[in-house]
């Protein structure tokens, strides 16, 4: 007996170096992943035999047609298909290639599934910082897709539980509530099958266990459990639904080890371990099963029992979770290959930014340059050809003005000839009524004032064809101005005389000096301002 324990004892230590020891209670998961049929490359009656090999002529089809979309698909196939058959080194070669191609392809949904796959992998092996950074980048991808219209519901369902696998294996508690709730929202509002959300319970029971619910979570293994058993195998599909109650069983028997109901713990674990792995992907947490159930037969004192369950442990763990054996040495090999090229990829992505971004500088610097260069050339343009238009229109007001003023002393000596003219007759015409009554006489001057016309209508007419807004320019400054105002204003500004203005108005002299007088009160000036300046300035 005491050899047996030493044996048992001595069992356990080896395990402690094994990598799924410290898969204890709260980070035991179950998990449906894709299989080999998921991309739809095979007839769903293939059988198992015939699956290597239709997949590989696949491949070798693609190839020949260089039909990458096929190729990608194929070696993501193939590779669950190697995962199916615990061919690990096989199924991360093609895992590998596939990763390197669709990152050379670009096209985000093959990204997405093979960095989902490469995530399985890892997470089978137990990587989990590659587990995290596989699956957040098909998750990240997956969402965009679905966005775009480019994924199903169902597609977007299993990328959110692949993080409930992550968050629930780092046992991140509140990422876990938060995919979980997540994956229960997509299913009800696309009403997926109930069976879908059969392996959903399992990772809320989880949650529950953690969060000291231990009751409730019991309550919904068994719930589970009792929905799995009434499943009928009918095919692959269904199988591999039933034997998820390996995981299922093995929960309930390590609740109720710890609640130390040891029976019935050893009910539950016999129960989970005469079940068959159909899928393969369980067969990492047969060993763990096996082993949890050595320490329960050891507290109930069946140690040859318990030596052998920890032997079929350990020889599991040895045949497929040792990365040091040349079964599984694939997982390395792939793992280094993909991160150097993606290193060797990442460093000529950095160098030719690089490149670029000094090919940029040099186009910006030449740019700003040439910009300057045209801003300073353009703003000297535009100053010079303001000056010089400023130069053209001073010189055209000043020609214009002087052009004025000419012509202003024109009419103003021409009305001062018309005016001694109408005098002239004036005094003609008085001359002849005095002194000749004839017939003739009358007639003649008829005809003098037939002939004769308003001096100020003659000059009114040229002054405003000379000066056009002289009269609206006054008004502006001073808005009280009569029309009588108007006639003083533009005979002042022609400089004539009061005399002149009272015999072209036909008022006197006095009336001349009184209108002046007016205009200047009008105007509000103040005594030093001369009165023929301010309107000349108009």
């Amino acid at each position: 007996m005491n050899v047996l324990k030493s044996v048992f004892i001595a069992g356990k230590r080896i395990l402690l170096f094994i990598v799924f020891n410290f898969l204890f209670f709260y980070c035991l998961q179950g998990q449906q992943f894709k299989t080999y049929k998921y991309e739809g490359l095979l007839d769903s009656n293939i059988l198992i035999d015939s699956v290597e090999i239709k997949l590989n002529n696949l491949y070798k089809k693609a190839v020949v047609k260089n039909d990458t979309t096929s190729l990608i698909k194929s070696l993501i196939s193939l590779s669950a298909y190697y995962r199916k058959q615990l061919d690990y080194n096989k199924s991360f070669n093609k895992t590998g290639d596939a990763l390197i191609l669709s990152e050379e392809f670009k096209d985000s949904l093959l990204i997405a599934k093979s960095y989902e796959e490469f995530g399985v992998l890892n997470y089978l092996f137990k990587q989990d910082n590659d587990v995290g950074e596989s699956f957040k980048r098909s998750h990240f991808l997956y969402k965009e897709l679905f966005k775009r219209g480019e994924i199903s519901a169902k597609q977007l369902y299993r990328s959110y539980y692949n993080m409930v696998l992550y968050y629930q294996r780092i046992i991140d508690v509140d990422n876990l509530k938060f995919y979980i709730d997540s994956c229960a929202s997509i299913s009800r509002d696309f009403t997926f099958k109930a069976s879908t959300k059969l392996f959903l319970k399992e990772k809320k029971s989880f949650y529950l266990r953690h969060v000291g619910q231990t009751d409730k979570a019991i309550k919904l293994l068994e719930e589970l459990a009792f929905e799995l058993e009434n499943i009928k195998v009918v095919n692959e599909e269904t199988a591999n639904k039933k034997s998820f109650l390996i995981i299922v069983y093995a929960v309930l028997g390590n609740v109720y080890r710890l609640n130390n109901n040891l029976n019935k713990a050893k009910l539950y674990y016999e129960k989970s371990l005469k079940i068959k792995c159909v899928s393969g992907e369980l067969t990492f947490y047969k060993a763990y099963f096996h082993e949890k159930y050595a320490e329960l037969l050891s507290k109930l004192g069946e140690n040859k029992l318990a030596y052998n369950n920890l032997a079929i442990s350990k020889q599991i763990n040895d045949t497929y979770l040792n990365t040091r054996t040349d079964g599984n040495r694939g997982f390395i090999v792939v793992n280094n290959y993909y991160k150097n090229q993606l290193i060797k990829k990442n460093n000529e992505l950095a160098t030719n930014k690089l490149m670029l971004s000094e090919k940029k500088q040099e186009v910006l610097s030449f740019r700003i340059l040439f910009f300057i260069t045209l801003s300073t050339l353009v703003i000297a343009g535009l100053i010079i050809w303001n000056r010089i238009k400023h130069i053209k229109h001073q010189k055209k007001q000043q020609n214009s003005k002087e052009i004025l003023e000419h012509k202003n002393k024109e009419l103003t000596a021409n009305m001062l000839k018309l005016i001694e003219k109408d005098q002239i007759i004036k005094q003609l015409k008085d001359h002849i009524e005095a002194k000749d009554s004839t017939k003739t006489a009358k007639t003649l001057l008829k005809s003098i004032e037939h002939t004769s016309g308003s001096l100020w209508d003659e000059f009114n007419y040229r002054f405003t064809s000379l000066n056009e807004d002289f009269y609206e320019q006054l008004k502006l400054k001073v808005t009280n101005l009569s029309a009588a105002d108007l006639k003083i204003c533009a005979l002042i500004k022609l400089n004539f005389s009061g005399k002149e203005m009272a015999y072209l108005l036909g008022i006197s002299v006095g009336s001349i000096h009184v209108a002046r007088h007016r205009l200047r009160k009008k105007m509000k000036l103040d005594r030093d301002v001369n009165l023929t300046s301010f309107i000349n300035s108009i």
